[in-house]
């Protein structure tokens, strides 16, 4: 279309990890699994600190027990706990001393922990792996919206879409939908043997409609005669009980577009 641009809008959905404090984000998640089981924290993003004074972004990499008595090594090759460490240099009394801990270091060691609560998981961070199957029917279930739905669901959502990239262009996004012609196309007729059916809007409908034996299906504009051929057995060698069958075959014609069932 010269002179416009056409910018589709649609729906998706997706998994995200939970966002907000990271020690809530556990104990929801705790049900009958041991902290070792927690590998729904390892790879996530946390951001580490104590009221207004928060760190950078860090990402999870394991998991510790015993968060209070994690013993490393300071600057001053001290050695000591990481209860003891954020009393004495931040003044922060761990309350969960006993229970787990998130590392923050890569492969070169786990000496980089931090409590739990003293990190929030940021938000809007996807949840790349396979949904379990439980998980997956519901997903499915959310998922599936009916298009009169959907369109009002678009519609609502443009109201308040500001896209950074949709925003600097200068562009602008319509409220309503754009109505194009459409022609819904006649159904073609497909001949069977040893008749002539047309096609249902269910897929249950052909099913029932090919036979059982193999058959040639023609195009409609390339109908032919189909001609039954009685085969027999011939004097190899066949398993117990083979009887004869008769399948609808053709004479071969070069213009004709076929396709076996």
């Amino acid at each position: 279309m010269l002179g416009k641009m056409i910018l589709t809008v649609d729906t998706s959905i997706a998994a995200i990890y939970r966002d907000g404090s990271l020690i809530n984000v556990v104990t929801d998640f705790w049900g009958a699994r041991a902290p070792r089981d927690l590998v729904m924290d390892r790879q996530v993003e946390v951001r580490t600190g104590s009221g207004r004074q928060w760190s950078g972004v860090k990402t999870i990499r394991g998991l510790e027990p015993m968060v209070g008595e994690f013993q490393f090594t300071n600057s001053n090759d001290e050695l000591m706990t990481v209860k003891d460490y954020f009393l004495q240099f931040y003044n922060l009394r761990i309350e969960h001393s006993r229970i787990i801990s998130i590392c923050l270091s890569g492969r070169s060691g786990c000496d980089d922990v931090v409590p739990l609560e003293l990190c929030r998981v940021l938000p809007g961070q996807l949840y790349k792996k396979k949904l379990p199957g439980e998980l997956t029917k519901e997903m499915v279930m959310f998922s599936s919206v009916r298009p009169h739905d959907c369109q009002r669901m678009i519609q609502a959502k443009a109201l308040n879409f500001r896209s950074e990239f949709i925003v600097e262009s200068g562009m602008e996004l319509d409220k309503h939908l754009l109505t194009v012609n459409a022609k819904v196309l006649r159904m073609p007729g497909i001949k069977f043997h040893p008749e002539q059916r047309t096609l249902g809007n269910a897929p249950l409908f052909l099913a029932r409609s090919v036979p059982q034996t193999p058959s040639v299906v023609l195009a409609p504009d390339t109908l032919a005669t189909l001609h039954p051929v009685h085969w027999q057995n011939s004097g190899h060698r066949s398993n117990p009980g083979h009887r004869s069958s008769e399948f609808p075959v053709r004479p071969p014609r070069t213009h004709d577009r076929s396709f076996l069932v």
